[in-house]
């Protein structure tokens, strides 16, 4: 079994590397998607950096809804889409 994980981020260069690591070297995730909504930062860099073949970054922006990875689709939603059709 694959255990992978979805990160959005947005402007997380203070705890990007860190929260990475501890999910992968402690928690058994095997791959991580981080789709990075826009940061100005430089998240987008330090992600990149890790060179590490078990995260993959994917440049999003702010309203990213699907994305294709390794042949398989991926539906993004965000709480406040659900709230906005009930209220």
């Amino acid at each position: 079994m694959t255990i992978a994980g979805i990160l959005c981020v947005r402007n997380e260069r203070r705890y990007i590397v860190t929260n990475l690591r501890y999910h992968l070297d402690t928690q058994g995730f095997d791959f991580i998607l981080v789709i990075d909504n826009g940061s100005y930062d430089n998240t987008r860099e330090l992600v990149a950096g890790m060179n590490d073949a078990r995260v993959k970054l994917v440049l999003g922006e702010r309203r990213v809804r699907k994305l294709e990875s390794e042949g398989e689709l991926i539906h993004l939603t965000e709480v406040a889409d659900a709230l906005g059709r009930i209220t």
